[in-house]
């Protein structure tokens, strides 16, 4: 496991055509430093040695999130390279393998963790390369080089590296090449560069959990609004209760009945499904990921879901004064209140996460595990349950609020609720008790 690295910060390039890779400028919401050590931190590398081209170049890492890394371990130390004296002593820590990276590259996260979980032998140099090409700037190098690295810098008075520099870097050490899975790594050299980064780096916020709603409609216009909240430096947590307001509106609309109000309620619902993205999507993009925004995020998309399938029936009785609509009402209540409750103590039980997707591709997978039997319930259940998905139910409910075809819709969700929960009720009881039978046996 490689837990340190060299990152070298060179001065902006004094090329007019390359102004839109300066070093200050940001890339979603975070400097090129920035995201680098961040990237890398969160693949495992715990100590930066950051070194400056000079220190006239204008980009401080004071912006770091200090306490962050501090909390998780990780340790800065930074340098000048017109500043170093000739008998400098290379960097700390110098036993075992290092990245070396240049700041004004961007990588696809991916890279940084299989990088990471490398070694490579002593006195050895080695490359990666990636399903397009080799990766320019990040390099492994073996712990022993470092001197020789740091010398060759000064001789240069460049902390720009390219690979005829690298040559020149202890010529008589091998070379290593790995391939890695990572899908783009990206030289900032200009304003295209720099678009072409944040393109990509964009569509890392996809999950691979989308479903076919989520996918090709829901997803690409989180990730444009996401762009535009990250521009603006906008954090997740605000973004979670923006959503949540949005979705509860959706129910308020939609409890006031008529065509107008539930078509509003119905669209509101399906923004709610699409902005509920932005917050993850903007949480991972800057790495701000943290167990309160995954809590807040799933308690809240519950709690629209639940206030929305509540208020559609109230809507529906103010349009036709029927009372079955109430009666069927408090039924689909009932059965995502207990559905929930379910759900809450098998993921207490079992130790899975809170996550409704998680456990709906659980039961759609049971039905291939051969080890366990099953019945033609099981069957039908896994062919059937990406229906459940948010994504589909929110967009179902969108479309028959517009065609006007919101009586029909609920009688169905009415029949889809109920079957839910009687299917997890004894889904979720025979898994824990196989669990259980099987931890006794261990």
């Amino acid at each position: 496991m490689i837990d340190q690295a060299i990152l070298l910060i060179s001065s902006n390039p004094p090329d007019s055509s390359a102004r839109g890779a300066n070093r200050t400028k940001n890339l979603l919401g975070l400097t090129l430093p920035e995201r680098t050590i961040l990237a890398a931190a969160s693949a495992g590398v715990r100590s930066f040695y950051v070194l400056y081209q000079s220190r006239k170049d204008p980009l401080p890492l004071f912006r770091i999130r200090a306490a962050a890394l501090k909390k998780a371990g990780v340790r800065l130390e930074s340098a000048f390279l017109d500043e170093l004296p000739e008998n400098t002593p290379p960097p700390p820590d110098c036993r075992g393998t290092f990245l070396l990276i240049e700041a004004n590259s961007v990588l696809d996260p991916e890279i940084f963790k299989q990088a990471s979980s490398l070694n490579i032998d002593h006195n050895v140099k080695a490359v990666l390369k990636t399903e397009e090409s080799i990766c320019p700037g990040i390099f492994l190098m073996s712990g022993t080089l470092r001197p020789a690295l740091i010398r060759m810098l000064k001789e240069k008075r460049t902390v720009r590296l390219g690979q005829e520099m690298m040559k020149e870097l202890a010529p008589e050490a091998p070379w290593q090449q790995f391939e890695i899975k990572g899908k783009f790594c990206i030289r900032i050299e200009s304003r295209h560069d720099l678009k072409d980064a944040e393109r990509r780096l964009l569509q890392t916020g996809r999950r691979p959990t989308d479903g076919v709603i989520s996918r090709h409609l829901n997803r690409p216009i989180s990730l444009f609004v996401s762009r535009g909240l990250l521009k603006l430096n906008i954090r997740p947590l605000p973004v979670t209760f923006a959503n949540l307001i949005i979705g509860l509106a959706s129910a308020w609309f939609t409890a006031q009945g008529g065509y107008a109000y539930m078509a509003l309620g119905g669209l509101l619902f399906q923004a709610a499904s699409v902005f509920d993205g932005c917050d993850g999507e903007i949480s991972r993009l800057m790495y701000r990921t943290s167990r309160l925004g995954a809590f807040l995020d799933t308690t809240f998309d519950a709690l629209i879901f639940v206030a929305y399938f509540s208020c559609l029936p109230l809507g529906l009785y103010a349009a036709s004064r029927k009372p079955v609509y109430l009666i069927m009402g408090a039924l689909v209540l009932a059965c995502l209140i207990f559905f929930y409750a379910m759900m809450i103590r098998f993921i207490k039980k079992s130790g899975l996460s809170g996550h409704i997707v998680k456990i709906a591709n659980d039961i759609k997978n049971y039905a291939h595990q051969k080890q366990y039997p099953i019945g033609r319930i099981d069957r039908a259940a896994s062919k059937v349950v990406n229906i459940y998905r948010r994504d589909v139910f929110a967009f179902a409910a969108f479309l028959s609020a517009v065609f006007n075809g919101t009586s029909v819709a609920f009688s169905l969700i009415v029949l889809l609720c109920f079957l839910e929960s009687f299917y997890f009720f004894f889904y979720s009881r025979r898994e824990l008790s196989r669990k259980s039978g099987l931890q006794n046996r261990a």
